[in-house]
């Protein structure tokens, strides 16, 4: 969650500035157009979180560095694994700045919460025909065609009027709008059936929900700002338009802003008619014949709403891998059987890090939490050859399946001729060791008959000496298939360790319980006295 915030971080400082830009540019144009613009940027900041988790990927090279100048040799010898039998994940994010971001969240939606029962508490029906009768007749100059609640607030007087709600919106009046003359009504009512017919307050309320959201982001409430003031001028600009002269509408709004005031409560949860900070900029708007007042058609709003969605789906697909997604490795160890290898030591090798797990029961093992870019991964089990591949590539936001085989590991033996001038006896002897499981599924060669190396007269004459490296393969019978000699010392000890060695026997390898031919390296170290 913590790289979902970071992501949508920049994000939204790109697309609100983008706003500001088009903002800038419209600023000849209505009020409505700028106010629609803010209201599709607050809900793409609000959809575009959610969009991205199901649109496909789209990387940039800009945005993306992959890791690069791998040590092989420093990052090994230098960090001391360690495994746990749980996944390992490196650099896992820290829990406070989530329940920081989370405490945030909470407090302004308890916010918006507290103040919705507020009105709903205080509001009560309005019973007053006359009061109908005049919101029926307003109604569909505003495009408001069904009949509106008109609701007022008891026991508040001097409460400011509002617009609440959006499936079944209502006008929330003071007390003492009763005894309010005919003119003040009509254009108290015209102003807040405005507000429903542009649907003011469902947009309002995603920008509440953006604020609640991007809490530490001061340009969303900026916007969130601005979007409630274009609301206001909108307005202003349908009542002008619908008759009204401007001179007795913004005499009623001075009027009523010295006698009402907007109650803490619904400040963010409903439209308030007057606010007396905008009061100066509203008049300068309405007493200015030149500005554009035109409503925003249907045609225009269509327009406005499809350039938003081909902006939110491509802006929700954009990853930063170095800020966000990071890459996953998956995979299952196997044997030359085919068989799955559980708990088995699986290391994934970064430039300045190693880090290990142990495979599951099933043989799966994973690493999550990674940036993207090459790494290699080692796996060391006991009675299997060691098994690295330098080049495993992890792209952000995506997991990478790397199935590893591992082959038997080899025996190794290792035996010393010291010349004495007495040729030693062929020896048969039984190893002592029992047999020892390995890994749950080898087990391993013992040797059962070893003829000793006899030293040979001429190298002790010439007082040779050094150790011979035979490489001997161990047929499923337990006998030598093959022998080579890796390097070569002096052709009379060369000879003697093969001669010798030839005659060895085996106990065979076995895999899940059947014999296999494995490698063998043996040393025969001939020394002097």
């Amino acid at each position: 969650m913590t790289d979902l915030l970071v992501d949508w971080a920049w994000k939204s400082t790109a697309l609100l500035g983008a706003a500001w830009i088009a903002i800038i540019c419209l600023r000849g144009h209505s009020a409505a157009l700028r106010h629609r613009i803010w209201a599709l940027t607050l809900t793409t900041l609000i959809l575009a979180p959610v969009i991205s988790l199901y649109a496909p990927v789209w990387h940039t090279r800009a945005l993306s560095v992959p890791v690069r100048g791998l040590s092989k040799t420093a990052a090994v010898q230098d960090v001391n694994v360690t495994f746990d039998g749980t996944t390992a994940e490196l650099n896992r994010p820290p829990m406070w700045p989530r329940a920081f971001w989370l405490g945030g969240v909470s407090l302004l939606l308890l916010r918006l919460l507290v103040g919705t029962l507020w009105i709903r508490r205080r509001a009560q029906p309005l019973l007053d025909i006359n009061w109908q009768q005049l919101s029926n007749e307003l109604g569909p100059r505003f495009g408001v065609r069904r009949p509106v609640r008109l609701l007022k607030f008891t026991h508040y007087a001097d409460a400011m009027p509002v617009t609440w709600g959006l499936s079944n919106p209502a006008i929330v009046l003071p007390d003492a709008a009763a005894e309010w003359p005919e003119e003040r009504r009509r254009i108290v009512l015209s102003h807040e059936l405005a507000h429903i017919g542009r649907r003011d307050w469902g947009w309002q309320m995603c920008a509440e929900i953006a604020k609640a959201l991007y809490w530490f982001h001061p340009f969303v409430w900026l916007a969130a700002r601005q979007l409630r003031r274009e609301s206001e001028t909108a307005c202003d600009d349908s009542l002008l338009i619908s008759g009204i002269p401007a001179t007795d509408y913004a005499t009623e709004l001075l009027d009523l802003s010295h006698h009402l005031k907007t109650s803490v409560w619904h400040s963010s949860t409903a439209l308030a008619m007057a606010r007396t900070s905008d009061l100066e900029r509203r008049f300068t708007s309405m007493l200015n014949p030149l500005l554009n007042r035109h409503r925003l058609s249907r045609k225009g709003q269509l327009i406005t709403a499809l350039t938003f969605a081909a902006l939110l789906i491509p802006v929700a697909a954009l990853r930063a891998p170095a800020q966000g997604q990071a890459g996953k490795l998956t995979g299952t160890v196997y044997d030359p059987d085919g068989a799955v290898i559980a708990n088995a030591n699986v290391i994934l090798i970064g430039p300045n890090f190693q880090i290990g797990t142990r495979a599951d029961l099933v043989g799966r093992y994973s690493f999550t939490g990674f940036p993207a870019g090459i790494y290699e991964v080692e796996v060391q089990q006991p009675g299997f050859q060691r098994f690295r591949n330098t080049s495993v590539a992890l792209n952000a936001g995506q997991e990478t399946s790397l199935n590893i085989g591992l082959s038997v590991g080899r025996v190794t033996q290792n035996i010393e001729v010291v010349g004495s001038g007495v040729p030693p006896v062929a020896t048969v002897r039984t190893a002592q060791a029992k047999p020892i499981r390995v890994g749950g599924n080898v087990q391993a060669a013992r040797l059962l008959k070893q003829v000793k190396p006899v030293y040979p007269p001429v190298a002790l004459a010439a007082g040779t000496q050094g150790t011979v490296i035979l490489e001997a393969q161990i047929g499923a019978d337990g006998t030598l298939t093959s022998l080579k000699l890796l390097n070569s010392v002096d052709a009379a000890l060369d000879q003697a360790a093969i001669t010798a060695v030839q005659q060895w026997q085996y106990q065979p390898t076995l895999l899940n319980g059947e014999p296999v031919p494995v490698t063998t390296n043996i040393s025969v170290n001939f020394k002097l006295p």
